[in-house]
């Protein structure tokens, strides 16, 4: 008996800690992309989050030839995960080799 709730400790502790592990990393991934909307599709689990609106997405247009945005026009983030969506502007992102919508920040008083 004390061997099967000591087995049944030990999967219960294996499983709170994967799914603890599971969230950190949905949450680090949402966080990454919170400032700035990718504008292409993403691949594997951002990809899986953008399809689901957890990430948005946005209209600029990527430079094939030299990587990075085709020029630095206004965009708005589509799909935001909530409330309204926020200007914005194409700007480089990742070394330059990417592009994103890039929310504006709002003036200081």
């Amino acid at each position: 008996m004390k061997r099967h709730t000591l087995l049944f400790a030990a999967m219960f502790s294996l499983l709170g800690l994967g799914g603890i592990s599971s969230a950190a990393y949905v949450h680090s991934t949402i966080a990454q992309y919170r400032d700035a909307a990718p504008c292409y599709q993403l691949t594997g689990l951002a990809g899986l989050l953008q399809a689901t609106h957890f990430i948005s997405s946005a209209g600029c247009t990527v430079d094939l030839k030299k990587g990075g945005c085709h020029d630095d026009r206004a965009c708005d983030v589509t799909t935001p995960p909530s409330g309204t969506p926020p200007p914005g502007h194409c700007a480089p992102i990742s070394n330059g080799t990417d592009c994103a919508c890039v929310a504006d920040k709002p003036a200081q008083p």
